[in-house]
């Protein structure tokens, strides 16, 4: 997959990061295709079955029975080892610790994987303890709309999005100079359009919003939308596929393509199928900042820190 920007930030210097402000976790490992009797908890909660790829934070542990079997990617060192049957480990800053059992002998793992993985934690961490003191409700209707300045649709992905301001305002979505209108939306706290009906290329973009009295909000400058070609549609489809079920990766190659709302959407899908993995909302707090949808982000980052206070 193509290389994030600016993602080449070492696992070492992301995790001093979180730390210094003790607020955003950093994935030390992660299992992948366990099979067999493969079990995990956090800390001293009760043991759940994992039959899934899962990442793994300090105090996580993991432990296999007679037919158990998984790999283990540890972040850390960048190797990759197998969890053999009837072993059981915990994993800390320090690396894996092995209470029983034991593991196969090392083999190098791709820098490429910890670099992805560090640059998207990193990321998040000004969204959501830099500005924990500064979560306030929003006005439920400031005059105030921004948009992501580059993005991308595909065939398959074609849809962008953009705050909802207000319940009573209208909008006027602006591409190549024409103009969509789209009616108040009394719910919810994110508007989108499916903008399928593009060509392939560059086309430039702007959302516009109309308060009660017919006042328009106009930006100060237009967006840029690329409508991907069929090729990169296809390209990205297969490379989904490769990634199986880990959201990370997923969401990582939709932001190298510039298909932030694609991204968000893997990243909310993952979240509501598994509410209790607080450790990773942090990433989504993040593809809601990218997308300047605000009243999601600090909404987010708030039961981040309910839950963590809750643990």
């Amino acid at each position: 997959m193509k290389m994030l920007a600016g993602a080449l930030l070492s696992l070492a210097l992301a995790s001093a990061v979180a730390s210094a402000y003790g607020e955003v976790l950093q994935p030390l490992a992660q299992i992948v295709s366990p099979q067999g009797e493969v079990e995990h908890r956090k800390a001293d909660k009760p043991w759940r079955a994992l039959t899934r790829n899962k990442y793994l934070f300090a105090g996580h542990e993991v432990k296999s029975g007679p037919s158990g079997v998984a790999s283990v990617y540890d972040f850390a060192s960048a190797s990759s080892v197998e969890l053999q049957a009837n072993s059981w480990i915990k994993v800390s800053a320090d690396g894996l610790t092995i209470i029983s059992g034991g593991l196969s002998k090392p083999q190098p793992l791709s820098a490429g994987l910890s670099n992805v993985i560090a640059s998207k934690f990193a990321r998040s961490e000004q969204y959501t303890s830099v500005r924990r003191g500064a979560f306030k409700e929003q006005q439920a209707c400031k005059k105030s709309l921004g948009t992501i300045r580059n993005s991308s649709i595909s065939k398959s992905f074609p849809n962008i999005a953009w705050q909802n301001v207000c319940p009573t305002f209208s909008y006027r979505l602006v591409i190549n100079g024409q103009v969509i209108d789209i009616g108040a939306q009394a719910e919810g706290d994110m508007i989108t359009y499916d903008a399928s009906a593009l060509s392939e290329g560059l086309h430039s973009m702007r959302v516009e919003f109309v308060d009660e009295q017919g006042q328009v909000f106009r930006p100060r400058k237009d967006s840029q939308l690329r409508r991907l070609s069929d090729a990169d549609d296809a390209k990205i489809i297969a490379s989904i596929k490769s990634f199986g079920d880990d959201p990370l990766l997923t969401a990582a190659m939709f932001e190298d393509y510039g298909l932030f709302v694609a991204s968000m959407r893997v990243l909310q899908r993952y979240l509501d199928k598994y509410p209790d993995e607080n450790e990773m909302r942090p990433l989504l707090v993040d593809s809601y900042h990218k997308l300047k949808l605000y009243k999601k982000r600090d909404a987010l980052a708030r039961r981040y820190h309910s839950v963590n206070a809750q643990q």
